[in-house]
């Protein structure tokens, strides 16, 4: 396991003339919390998008579990990092379980693993 699970150094991202994100430096060991804190427009979402692999970089780099995330691997190690998005939008057409079912599988989680998450949380009743 890398020292760090999250380092980033000298990223940028410039949207034209505007530049969101402007040499950030940051370097998360594992098990450590960490939050972003600051006003709208501020770029917290954009060094989030940047640190899945979402949007290129202008500059510097980011290293998630010792791989960058432009490397070959990078997309194997996106499969361990969970994401909860400012705007989350679910399909009122699925159940709680089929939900679960969608996700477990974009993360290649067993679904028979998905009736007891529900259970652990309290929200068994909203299975069906």
């Amino acid at each position: 396991m890398a020292s760090t699970i999250v380092e980033a150094r000298g990223v940028t991202k410039d949207f034209g003339t505007i530049q969101a994100v402007k040499g950030v430096d940051l370097s998360i060991a594992p098990g450590e919390l960490f939050g972003l804190i600051g006003h709208n427009g501020a770029g917290k979402s954009t060094l989030f998008k940047m640190m899945l692999g979402l949007i290129p970089l202008t500059s510097g780099h980011i290293h998630l579990d010792g791989e960058p995330i432009t490397g070959p691997r990078f997309r194997e190690t996106r499969r361990k990092i969970g994401y909860l998005p400012e705007n989350v939008v679910l399909y009122d057409n699925l159940t709680g379980l089929e939900t679960l079912y969608f996700f477990a599988d974009l993360k290649a989680v067993p679904r028979r693993e998905c009736a007891a998450l529900l259970d652990k949380v309290g929200l068994t009743a909203a299975a069906g």
